[in-house]
């Protein structure tokens, strides 16, 4: 994954996928951030989406401004 961008709510990655089927994402405020959560929780209580191979971008929305954030992400498997 890679920082594209960041604006006033909003922050986009490129998240580069093989072999893929789903992506979830939980954006976390740093202060609030006191252990990594299991991709299990990711996906029950993060933002879902299909994913395709090859390089894609991903949006993550709704943040607040002025506001450090620490992103986990999950993915599962085609296989």
């Amino acid at each position: 994954m890679k920082f594209l961008e960041a604006q006033y709510s909003t922050v986009k990655l490129e998240v580069t996928a093989a072999n893929l089927t789903e992506i979830a994402y939980l954006a976390t405020p740093k202060a609030d951030a006191k252990e990594t959560p299991t991709a299990t929780i990711v996906f029950a209580t993060g933002v879902k989406s299909a994913i395709a191979d090859g390089v894609s971008s991903l949006t993550v929305s709704k943040l607040d401004p002025d506001t450090e954030y620490v992103i986990y992400v999950a993915a599962t498997t085609a296989n």
